[in-house]
């Protein structure tokens, strides 16, 4: 038997051809405890081969074998001119060389191969570290159904050797027109090695003989990001302003090189915080990104509190990346903020139960340790604020206001003003301001007038008020007409008449005697009564 020694391989002939065969492409790869053979085996014969398989030795550095495997083909059959496929894998290392050899095979068969047509299409082909995956469809456009059908996947290196062969599981019968899913995963035995080329063939038997393999070739590889890396690193700052070196996130695939092509070259990518202070948030004007070309470069990312960090990286699939440290410091004054707002709800001037404290921060909300003097005034609402508008000097950055009240109800908000710095106003949330204790009634309709004895057009309605003027809306309390100015009798339909939400409607008021300045008073037991405008009866 003649032997060649071929790039490092010991490779013997194969008896049983009857002209010769040459075997190309081949590889002898690395990872953990493993060793791979795999080569590419060109029939030039002058006849065809079925029913074939190889069988590989493994050497010491003496040329003495150490194990032995046999392996079936990819292909089914091996046509005269045409190439077949095969990969071998030792899994003992520790005495080994880099040395293996293809030996004599006695199980192949002579005979003959036919033509038959199928189509494929939607050929993909992706790679996620240690994997690599091929899908797509097959489609029988023969005549003729064709009997188990099945697929061949070979990967080259980048170099143009073969890495790896995988077959698909046999499809069963495939009728003419018909079509079938392709899906073959393999495990790369070298997953650092860059891939340069994926072929696809199918096989199948035609009337009881194999087809010539159909094969489809794509050099379109989606590799998958196997790692990701850190091209540009973060720079320190202040709290909440854009890092002056802003993070730029490389894919890479399992040899580290960047992935520039493909489906792979566009993947996600996201950014998050670890360390510093807790709550602190990232920003960007785009997490996650999507990288083009491998590269992934974030814009605009700042973080609000102060401390130190690093930033992940990550991207499905793939090893994370963790940046060096940066530093997020307390920066100048940008903002004021209500960091204790008025409480949601106080009694019409009374001072607040809480009182407000509005603080210096930075664009990050960080505390300012400034002296600065702070102004309160209503933003929104109807109502005096007494009791906190004298400015208040800041103390380590905070103002507190302990006096503050509102005459009036009703809903409000409050405007804190930095006098040190222009537009750093801060506006409270809402807080409603309730009527206080009941303390006089208030004339809120007067009564209309009219002729002696006739019934009045316009009829009194008199309020339940508190010292500041707002309407008791929870009082229910009796109150009673009287005439205190002028002659003549007062009846109404009903009087005394049951406050309604803080308010007496009286109906069918009027006085028996004409006479110009007359006037009503309103009473009730505990409140300050209130006289009516005088009017005059025709």
């Amino acid at each position: 038997m003649k032997k060649l020694l071929i790039a490092g391989l010991l490779i013997a002939g194969i008896a049983g051809f009857a002209g010769t065969c040459a075997v190309t492409n081949s590889s002898l790869t690395t990872i953990g405890t493993n060793r791979t053979f795999a080569a590419q085996m060109v029939n030039n014969s002058g006849a065809n081969v079925l029913q074939h398989s190889y069988t590989v030795a493994f050497l010491d550095a003496g040329n003495r074998v150490l194990e032995t495997k046999t392996v079936p083909g990819c292909l089914r059959s091996l046509p005269n001119g045409q190439s077949d496929f095969f990969a071998a894998t030792s899994a003992n290392l520790n005495a080994y060389s880099a040395l293996a050899r293809l030996t004599t095979d006695s199980s192949m068969t002579i005979g003959t191969t036919t033509t038959g047509a199928v189509s494929l299409s939607g050929i993909t082909v992706t790679r996620n570290a240690a994997t690599l995956t091929v899908t797509g469809r097959m489609q029988n456009t023969d005549g003729v159904t064709l009997a188990s059908p099945a697929t061949c996947v070979v990967v080259y290196t980048a170099a143009g050797n073969v890495l790896t062969v995988g077959t698909s599981a046999s499809t069963g019968s495939l009728t003419p027109g018909a079509t079938a899913t392709i899906n073959v995963t393999l495990g790369l035995p070298d997953t650092t090695t860059p891939i340069g080329r994926v072929d696809v063939y199918v096989d199948g038997l035609k009337n009881g003989v194999p087809i010539a393999p159909v094969t489809q070739l794509n050099n379109a590889v989606s590799v998958r990001a196997s790692s990701v890396a850190f091209l540009n690193q973060p720079g320190s700052s202040t709290g909440g302003i854009a890092l002056p070196a802003q993070p730029i996130v490389i894919l890479r695939d399992g040899a580290g090189a960047t992935i520039t092509t493909g489906a792979g070259s566009s993947q996600s990518v996201s950014l998050s915080l670890t360390g510093g202070t807790a709550g602190a948030v990232l920003t960007c004007n785009n997490n996650p990104v999507v990288a083009v070309a491998g590269t992934a470069s974030f814009a605009g990312c700042r973080v609000d509190k102060a401390g130190n960090y690093q930033l992940i990286a990550t991207t499905t699939g793939a090893t994370s990346a963790t940046s060096l440290a940066f530093n997020i410091t307390v920066g100048p004054a940008a903002r004021l903020a209500f960091t204790a707002p008025p409480p949601a709800s106080s009694i019409s001037s009374t001072p607040f139960a809480t009182a407000p404290a509005v603080t210096v921060q930075d664009a990050g909300g960080n505390t300012v340790p400034s002296a600065d003097s702070i102004q309160l005034t209503l933003a929104s609402g109807a109502g005096t604020l007494a009791g906190c508008t004298a400015p208040v000097a800041a103390v380590n950055g905070t103002a507190t206001f302990p006096t503050c009240a509102i005459d009036k109800a009703g809903s409000f908000t409050l405007r804190a003003h930095d006098l040190s710095i222009a537009d750093t106003d801060a506006i409270s949330g809402a807080f409603t301001i309730t009527p206080g204790t009941a303390t006089k009634l208030k004339f809120t309709t007067q009564p209309g007038g009219g002729a002696a004895t006739a019934v009045w057009a316009t009829q009194p309605a008199v309020t339940v008020q508190d010292a500041a003027g707002n309407t008791v809306t929870g009082s229910a309390v009796p109150i009673t007409l009287t005439l205190t100015t002028g002659t003549g009798v007062l009846t109404c339909a009903v009087n005394p008449v049951n406050a309604t939400t803080g308010v007496a409607t009286f109906a069918g008021c009027k006085i028996s005697l004409a006479g110009a300045g007359k006037v009503l008073t309103a009473s009730s037991t505990g409140l300050t009564g209130d006289a009516s405008a005088p009017f005059a009866i025709s």
